[in-house]
């Protein structure tokens, strides 16, 4: 199945992650976004950079500072919007679908330990062919069909903490971090957020899917 992918202007890309166009130029003159041969575009890695740009900023951090971590965090958002629907055209994903229907029930199985009904059928086969599709991108990303359910494409919480240094995992790991700068008596307001709500935001503000079926594959 072959896909296409899409971008968006600079006026779409301020639409969906809240970072104006005149933000988004002085972040491109400082050398903190790609530069574009001819007119700005950005595709799905360039607005989860932007988005996280944006978020750092709202929370008082500039792009100097910001941009010792941004590469990775917004690598860590990419990878969850992978597994936003709001990404795939639905035509794509419904293809995907019907490439995924003859092993749907086994996978269920598996993973349930329970035939699968009609009423969970639909909505599994969806999560299915969004797990697929996600690896389908992006081939480095490991899909495991078991469980659909609980499956973490990638760390979820991104912390900045008052001495200018970052974490990035689990509630758990990020505990412990916590703990570790307490006895440090490092003091002082800490940026947190989460990457599964920040592409949650991405995603549902995108003006347009940015994954595409490929003409002729319909």
């Amino acid at each position: 199945m072959d896909y296409t992918l899409d971008t968006l202007t600079p006026s779409e890309a301020a639409a969906t992650t809240g970072v104006s166009m005149a933000q988004q130029l002085n972040l491109r003159k400082g050398g903190y976004l790609p530069k574009n041969q001819g007119h700005a575009r950005f595709d799905l890695k360039g607005l989860a950079l932007l988005a996280v740009y944006g978020a750092f900023s709202g929370r008082g951090f500039g792009p100097k500072v910001s941009s010792q971590s941004a590469g990775y965090v917004s690598q860590v958002v990419y990878q969850h919007l992978l597994y936003r629907s709001e990404v795939y055209e639905r035509r794509l994903r419904h293809v995907m679908e019907m490439e995924l229907d003859a092993d749907c029930d086994d996978l269920y199985l598996r993973e349930h330990g329970v035939d699968c009904t009609p009423e969970t059928r639909g909505g599994y086969l969806e999560a299915l062919a969004i797990q697929e599709l996600a690896a389908v991108v992006d081939p480095r990303l490991e899909v495991n069909f078991i469980p659909v359910s609980s499956r973490a494409p990638a760390p979820e919480f991104i912390v900045s903490w008052p001495d200018g240094t970052f974490s990035y995992g689990e509630w758990q790991s990020i505990a412990l971090d916590f703990e570790q700068k307490q006895r440090g008596h490092i003091d002082g307001p800490f940026f947190m957020a989460s990457a599964v709500e920040m592409s949650k935001r991405i995603a549902e503000r995108l003006v347009k899917p940015m994954v595409l079926l490929a003409e002729g594959e319909a």
